[in-house]
């Protein structure tokens, strides 16, 4: 590991609440029970692990019926995309295909999937920009809105957003890492079986999920933080999964990491209902790309979205050469 001394714990007085950016903070702070998703209480975070354990399980049964969809769906959407002239990887592939996903999952219509994605582009955008726990008004009044237009199942709204929209941004993200480290793209032409290894690196360098917040239930002391009750916590997922404590050379997309304890889908009882189904999803859209190109070479400037808690590129300009 690196000589280098991981963040210290400190109060942030512009955004009145603790920041943690260690990875061992973050990962203590992930799993503190005492710090809270909702500043309603802990009766809401109990509300929320039933709904997100029976999202879960419901998501982990359908795995396998998805797949067949998402691989051929990706293969036909990648074989469409035009060689040798610049072409927006987000526009042309990622989101389409993710709504395609997000409408498969989550049983909508695929005519008024559309729709509702530009609906659940208003909830992202705010959880992308806010600073603190807690959502405004317009966006919960749009995530009614999705609620009463999706099929009933658990984490339909959550669901919807995430395939939706984050999960394209990450494809995005994941890919402009990887055309901006050519060996490691070369590697990964070369060797899509380690392609599970490789979706766990990108996962830990692009995710776009910068931040989450939490709110102190009770006194906790969290490294140098010594949270009291009511407290806002910031806890910073990007820098922790760079964190040169825990990562030798964190900057550096190395395939040879292997498990490498990324902080991406968060850890605990709030960990990510939907890891599993992202983690395949990226999977699936990233080897339909390779397959179907012999290298990608990037055409233009990236465009950027989100703001504090999230950040992606919303358009990604390449050439791709077959």
């Amino acid at each position: 590991m690196n000589d280098q001394q991981p963040a210290v714990a400190r109060f942030d007085h512009t955004l009145d609440a603790w920041v943690l950016s260690s990875y061992d903070d973050v990962s203590r702070g992930l799993r503190e029970p005492e710090l809270a998703i909702s500043d309603t209480g802990p009766g809401a975070d109990h509300a929320h692990l039933a709904v997100r354990e029976a999202g879960a399980d419901f998501a982990h049964a359908r795995l396998g019926e998805w797949r067949y969809r998402m691989e051929q769906s990706a293969m036909a959407m990648a074989a469409r995309l035009v060689p040798d002239q610049p072409v927006d990887l987000f526009r042309s592939f990622a989101a389409p295909w993710a709504l395609e996903v997000a409408c498969a999952v989550t049983e909508v219509d695929r005519a008024q999937g559309e729709r509702l994605a530009r609906i659940a582009g208003e909830v992202f955008l705010a959880a992308a920009t806010a600073t603190g726990p807690g959502a405004d008004s317009h966006a919960l009044d749009a995530a009614a809105e999705l609620a009463r237009n999706l099929p009933p199942a658990p984490m339909a709204v959550q669901g919807f957003v995430a395939l939706s929209h984050t999960l394209p941004h990450f494809l995005a993200s994941a890919w402009l890492t990887l055309i901006s480290n050519p060996e490691a793209e070369l590697h990964l032409h070369a060797n899509l079986g380690i392609m599970p290894v490789a979706v766990e690196e990108m996962l830990r360098l692009a995710s776009p999920s910068r931040a989450v917040f939490r709110k102190a239930v009770a006194p906790v002391t969290i490294g140098a933080a010594t949270i009291s009750r009511g407290d806002s916590v910031i806890l910073l997922l990007a820098a922790a999964n760079r964190d040169p404590g825990r990562f030798a050379h964190p900057d550096r997309l190395d395939f040879a990491r292997g498990g490498n304890g990324h902080l991406a889908f968060g850890k605990g009882a709030h960990a990510c209902a939907g890891a599993h189904l992202i983690r395949l999803a990226t999977s699936i859209a990233t080897g339909a790309l390779l397959a179907s190109t012999s290298a990608i070479e990037l055409a233009g400037e990236v465009g950027w979205v989100g703001g504090f808690a999230i950040r992606a590129p919303g358009a990604l300009p390449v050439i791709l050469r077959r």
